[in-house]
C-alpha cells in the first residue's frame, strides 16, 4: 500500500501542474481581450470627445454645416471669418480634418488622421446633432441659434 501511494503521488503533482498552467494561459487570454476591448473603447470615447469640443468650439452663427464629403457626410466647422472652414469625414478607413479654404475641393492627402473608425454620420435631430462613430452616439447641441448654416 505505501509503494501505491507514493507512485501516485508524482501522478497527482503533474495534474496540478498541468492544470495551473491551463488555467494561466485561459486567464492570460482573458485579461488580453479585456484590456484590448478598453483600449478600442477609450480610443472610440476620446475620438468622440474630440469631435465634440471641435464642434463646441465652432458654435456660433453659421459656424457648423453637415455636407458631403468623399465617403458620406462630413461636419464642416467655420474658422471665424478667416475664410477657412475645417472638414472632419471619413476617407479609407480613417476618420480626418482637413483645413481648407471654404468651398474648396476635399483633399484626403493633405488631411490628419484622426482614428481608424468604419463609419462616420451626422445628423440633426430636434435640434441637436447626432455623432455617430462606429456605432457609437453622442449628442451636441449648438448653444447659438441659427449655428447650423448652408
Amino acid at each position: 500500500m505505501i509503494g501505491q501511494e507514493k507512485a501516485t503521488f508524482p501522478l497527482l503533482h503533474a495534474l496540478l501542474l498541468i492544470a495551473a498552467l491551463v488555467l494561466t494561459i485561459f486567464g492570460a487570454s482573458i485579461y488580453g481581450m479585456v484590456t484590448g476591448r478598453q483600449e478600442e473603447n477609450y480610443a472610440l470615447r476620446s475620438t468622440l470627445a474630440y469631435v465634440q469640443t471641435r464642434l463646441a468650439a465652432a458654435d456660433r452663427a453659421d459656424g457648423v454645416s453637415v455636407a458631403e464629403g468623399p465617403e458620406g457626410c462630413a461636419l464642416v466647422l467655420q474658422e471665424g471669418e478667416s475664410g477657412y472652414e475645417t472638414r472632419i469625414y471619413l476617407f479609407e478607413g480613417q476618420l480626418r480634418e482637413e483645413l481648407s479654404r471654404c468651398g474648396s475641393p476635399y483633399e484626403p492627402s493633405w488631411a490628419n488622421c484622426l482614428a481608424p473608425v468604419e463609419s462616420f454620420s451626422v445628423t440633426e435631430e430636434g435640434g441637436l446633432l447626432r455623432i455617430d462613430i462606429d456605432g457609437r452616439q453622442a449628442l451636441a447641441a449648438l448653444r447659438t441659434e441659427g449655428g447650423r448654416g448652408r
